[in-house]
């Protein structure tokens, strides 16, 4: 009798273990997957489509290619290259409204324009995959707020191919010198007694400092190295150089 109940119990405990396996494999494979993995034909593209209504409450909350974060800013997402065999086939992980699905409409290249559909049995809605060569900075901050130097969050993805800190995040101020322009800001972090104190950190392998400036480009150049795009309370900005305050000012002398 004894024997029977722990063969039973037995039983059962690999019968839970193999469920919980096989749901959590099922979940890996519906949101971790290769980028190539998710393109579907432009039939079925289609059919998704005719068979349901558009609407933009069901959508992808966040999306990571080769684990590193994507910014999504008015129906685009902005995916920055780092250097990697895999970089045109990324693995992707994804969190959607509703558990819903998530196809591609192509493979990524350099020139390709790339749509994202997460859809459910009744709705749909579609991104526009962006591709860049440049790192993502953004800054967020109460636009409403009256002072000259305005409290701020920044978060910077750095893609190049030698770079140690992939993503760097600090708060700070930022003063916009001329919107969409020009804009500065300093670095700053909390200290004991939450006091805050300078915060001087090195960006794209530049000398460690806390205070940087942001300019508008006017003419894209290939071998511009301090090239950003910038996304300011995740809305897109443009393409902007990173330089020091103190190198600008030497400049300008």
């Amino acid at each position: 009798m004894i024997s029977f109940s722990l063969s039973r119990r037995k039983i059962l405990i690999i019968i839970l273990f193999t469920t919980v396996f096989a749901l959590l494999f099922f979940l890996f494979l519906n949101f971790h997957s290769r980028f190539h993995n998710k393109v579907v034909s432009k039939e079925k593209w289609n059919s998704i489509i005719e068979s349901r209504e558009e609407n933009n409450k069901i959508n992808i909350s966040s999306i990571t290619f080769n684990d590193y974060q994507a910014i999504i800013s008015e129906d685009k997402i902005y995916y920055s290259l780092v250097s990697s065999k895999n970089m045109y086939n990324p693995m992707i992980h994804y969190k959607t409204s509703n558990n819903c699905s998530v196809v591609v409409s192509g493979d990524i290249d350099d020139n390709s324009t790339v749509k994202i559909m997460v859809y459910n049995k009744k709705y749909y809605h579609i991104y526009s995959l962006v591709v860049t060569k440049y790192s993502l900075l953004s800054i967020d901050y109460d636009e409403n707020y009256s002072e000259k130097n305005i409290p701020m969050k920044l978060s910077l993805f750095d893609n190049h191919e030698d770079s140690i800190r992939r993503l760097v995040e600090s708060d700070g101020k930022i003063m916009i010198i001329k919107d969409n322009v020009e804009y500065h800001f300093s670095l700053t972090m909390n200290s004991l007694g939450r006091n805050k104190r300078v915060n001087e950190i090195s960006l794209f392998g530049m000398s460690p400092s806390n205070k940087y400036i942001l300019l508008r480009v006017k003419n894209e150049k290939d071998d511009d190295f301090n090239c950003v795009q910038l996304f300011i309370n995740n809305k897109y900005k443009g393409l902007y150089v990173l330089e020091h305050r103190e190198r600008r000012k030497d400049n300008e002398r």
